[in-house]
């Protein structure tokens, strides 16, 4: 369950004054939060993703018995670094002295940076081979996979998902060795994560999805569910917006609408009626109506809007979905 309004107002009280004269960020606020909330909760095990890149995040602070690093793609170039090697040594930041760690990347750059990095920690990482991770069955609502002649299953679609569960899954097994598989299963029947693939109503998906990789796997799956190209809205930020990008959606996409909401950070009406690359798209200025218009068009295959964290509230405000009762 979120936490309380009532433990935060508690928190920002307690700290106001720290708050008030320190130059400390929001996300910096909200991970202070989140520490003080854990320990006074006495969780067993608090599980911590960086906010960006790792190496100076404010969540670095920690000395965890386990570090997971995931698929590690061209993102945050503006902070993290231009090359994938410069990301990729941010996000090894996040490791530790004789600390294991666990990773499913695949890229030679990255895997030769992650074992320069862990050798100086004597960090000893083990690598998930993604063509090991078998999927079996995806549909709108679900997706079954094996891995090491264990068989596995999410109650909610994402090929990606089945990589992130079974990094997952295998700290589980490496740091709690009475777990069993069906112990795990009963985990995995209770896992969401929202704004990925997310069903917010039978063929509508909600995802947040802003780089290439990302939108690809997303088209990529809704295609293997439908088997045709799907309808979707786009709300990007503008440090998103590239040619191979915007290449790639305007393929992969029977019928896109671009749409934007006010934020300083989301391309705007001028910037997207004036962006040649955008020219070739339908241009809708209010978000509801967008997906008003996907939402009641008559498609077979799979209907989607994404693109953007930003738009989390409009978009479940439209689908009747709360932040506040937890099932989001």
């Amino acid at each position: 369950m979120p936490i309380s309004n009532e433990s935060i107002i508690e928190f920002i009280e307690k700290h106001k004054q720290t708050l008030i004269d320190s130059s400390i960020t929001f996300f910096e606020a909200t991970t202070a939060l989140a520490f003080e909330y854990f320990a006074k909760q006495k969780v067993d095990i608090a599980i911590i993703e960086t906010g960006l890149g790792g190496r100076l995040d404010s969540t670095n602070v920690l000395s965890p018995i386990q570090t997971i690093i995931t698929e590690i793609h061209y993102d945050h170039t503006h902070i993290l670094g231009d090359s994938i090697e410069e990301i990729t040594a941010e996000k090894c930041g996040i490791f530790k002295n004789n600390t294991p760690s666990i990773t499913t990347n695949s890229d030679k750059r990255v895997i030769d940076t992650i074992k320069e990095h862990a050798s100086l920690k004597r960090s000893e990482v083990s690598f998930i081979e993604k063509e090991d991770i078998i999927v079996e069955n995806q549909t709108s609502e679900s997706i079954s996979f094996h891995y090491d002649s264990q068989h596995f299953s999410l109650p909610q679609t994402g090929s990606y998902q089945t990589q992130n569960a079974v990094l997952a899954i295998k700290t589980c097994q490496n740091n709690f060795n009475t777990l069993t598989e069906k112990d795990i299963q009963l985990g995995l029947d209770q896992w969401c994560w929202p704004g990925r693939m997310q069903l917010m109503k039978p063929d509508f998906f909600y995802d947040v999805a802003h780089n290439k990789n990302g939108i690809g796997s997303l088209v990529k799956d809704l295609k293997t569910i439908y088997n045709e190209k799907p309808i979707g809205v786009l709300v990007l930020k503008k440090d998103k917006i590239n040619p191979e990008l915007i290449d790639m959606v305007s393929k992969a996409f029977d019928r896109l609408i671009i749409s934007t909401v006010p934020s300083k950070d989301i391309l705007n009406k001028e910037e997207i009626t004036n962006n040649s690359l955008l020219q070739k798209f339908e241009f809708i200025d209010n978000l509801h109506e967008a997906m008003t218009i996907i939402d009641k068009a008559e498609h077979s295959g799979g209907k989607v809007i994404f693109g953007s964290h930003y738009i989390a509230k409009d978009v479940y405000n439209f689908f009747d979905f709360s932040f506040d009762n937890g099932i989001i």
